[in-house]
C-alpha cells in the first residue's frame, strides 16, 4: 500500500525532496502543489533534505518523515 505525503508547494528556486532511505530524489516544480508517493519498505524516522542545491538556506532545508505500521 502506496503512502500519501501532504502536497508540498514551492517557489524559485528549484527544490526536491530526498529521502536516502528509500533512495527517492522527487524534483518539485515551481510554484505548484507536489504530490510525493511511495510505498516505505521499513518502518521508523528518516531524515530528509532537498536534494538540489537552492541557496544560501540549503542546508537547513531537512524535515523527518514517519512511516509507521
Amino acid at each position: 500500500m502506496a503512502s500519501f505525503l501532504p502536497p508540498i508547494v514551492i517557489s524559485v528556486p528549484p527544490h526536491s525532496l530526498r529521502i536516502n532511505a528509500f533512495n527517492l530524489n522527487a524534483k518539485m516544480k515551481d510554484g505548484e502543489f507536489n504530490d510525493v508517493f511511495l510505498t516505505p519498505d521499513q518502518v521508523g524516522d528518516f531524515k530528509t533534505d532537498c536534494g538540489v542545491y537552492c541557496g544560501a538556506g540549503h542546508k537547513t532545508m531537512s524535515m523527518t518523515v514517519h512511516v509507521i505500521q
